[in-house]
């Protein structure tokens, strides 16, 4: 996993979250999916383009054609990309709000994937199927737990690690 990037993306999430008085149980279900889509923050798309869950290109403000091609077999179309993973993170949450408002109510893995599953546009979105996203997403929860449990302490770092370690502790006794 890439901790640099996790924590980047953790930062411009968290950003964007309290910017729009959204619950900020959000970010831990969020850095998993992002954990997915990227293979722990790994991939090409997000480490050249800070494009860190596949959004296609389609003229967002603040974005540009990567010119990456989606894979054969998927709809045409290139990839967005973006000048900083802030400007990623707002487009992120306006699609969320515009394909998926349902998943910016969850509170746990479960409705969120239900509501990416049932979200427009979501049949085609998901592959996978409902119960296998739910275990990958569950899948990255160590490693994002030990990756903000062992940051470095400072007010700024601390302050929302310890916000996402209590809420992610809360989301697995929950589920």
């Amino acid at each position: 996993m890439n901790n640099k990037a996790a924590q980047q993306a953790e930062k411009a999430l968290s950003s964007e979250i309290a910017r729009r008085k959204l619950p900020a149980a959000l970010i831990p279900i969020l850095l998993a999916q992002l954990a997915v889509e990227t293979a722990g923050f790994t991939s090409k798309l997000s480490a050249k383009y800070n494009n860190l869950s596949g959004i296609i290109w389609a003229g967002q403000k603040g974005a540009f054609d990567s010119m990456v091609q989606k894979p054969k077999g998927e709809a045409k179309g290139t990839y967005a990309a973006y000048n900083t993973v802030q400007e990623w993170a707002s487009d992120y949450i306006d699609t969320l709000q515009r394909n998926f408002p349902q998943a910016l109510n969850a509170t746990n893995f479960s409705q969120f994937t239900a509501a990416l599953k049932n979200g427009r546009g979501g049949r085609e979105y998901m592959e996978a199927t409902q119960d296998s996203y739910l275990k990958a997403l569950r899948s990255w929860v160590p490693q994002l737990s030990a990756l903000f449990r062992d940051m470095p302490f400072n007010f700024t770092t601390v302050v929302p690690a310890l916000v996402i370690l209590f809420i992610t502790y809360f989301l697995l006794n929950k589920i």
